[in-house]
């Protein structure tokens, strides 16, 4: 799905990813970038995401499909809620914790 994509396309840029938005029109991306990429500028990084999925967003409907440069959510590497035992990202709470910019930007849109 798109998060395999995004880890395939982004792996030198990104540490890991997450995809949100359960009961929104379309998905939302959620990225950590790796360290070394904490000070690039983050619509730079955005662009740069949707630019390189473009192959694979072609084959997708709109629903499934990472488009909107504003719909990819770029934070510090670990900074996601993960679960204690695995360390898996946690989608329900990375969707709480940032539902009012989620919000914001699907109002936008």
């Amino acid at each position: 799905g798109i998060e395999d994509e995004v880890r395939a396309v982004c792996a030198d840029i990104i540490s890991e990813c997450v995809v949100v938005g359960t009961g929104r029109r379309c998905p939302a991306l959620f990225v950590e970038t790796k360290p070394e990429f904490v000070n690039v500028d983050k619509k730079e990084l955005k662009l740069q995401i949707v630019h390189r999925m473009s192959g694979f967003n072609s084959r997708r409907y709109i629903e499934e499909r990472i488009s909107h440069a504003e719909l990819i959510f770029v934070v510090e590497t670990g900074t996601l809620p993960r679960t204690s035992t695995k360390g898996n990202i946690r989608r329900k709470a990375v969707e709480e914790a940032y539902k009012e910019e989620m919000d914001q930007v699907y109002k936008k849109l």
